[in-house]
């Protein structure tokens, strides 16, 4: 379950395709704000992320990403491992391996409209 998010605007290819994707395969709550825009958010949160349906051909570094909390590094780790397991056909274009230390781990994944997401353990 995601607990956070950062900041952001998404541009997506078609929204009810990425609607599901948000929806399913992050579990973040999506509503259909108008033909073409979807609001993407955190279910516990009243923040959300405008979703604009236009040719996403972003080709941004993993430095411009969105960014999910889950609980626990462990909880990283079986993020990272259903991920894994959904694979492309989820829409998941790329799976980074887990980068970790001592008291914080997360990963990037690439989403089917090439937005750039991270998974991460709170930092301590």
């Amino acid at each position: 379950m995601p607990q956070a998010f950062t900041h952001g605007t998404l541009a997506c290819n078609d929204d009810q395709v990425s609607s599901r994707f948000y929806a399913d395969v992050l579990g973040l709550r999506t509503i259909q704000a108008y033909r073409g825009v979807v609001y993407i958010k955190h279910p516990e949160q009243r923040h959300y992320v405008v979703c604009l349906k236009r040719p996403s051909d972003n080709h941004f570094s993993p430095n411009f990403r969105y960014t999910l909390t889950v609980e626990s590094t462990d909880a990283v780790q079986q993020a990272c491992d259903e991920l894994k397991r959904l694979g492309t056909e989820a829409g998941i274009r790329e799976l980074c391996p887990i980068e970790s230390s001592a008291d914080h781990a997360s990963f990037l994944l690439l989403d089917l409209d090439t937005n750039w997401w991270e998974i991460s353990s709170p930092r301590a």
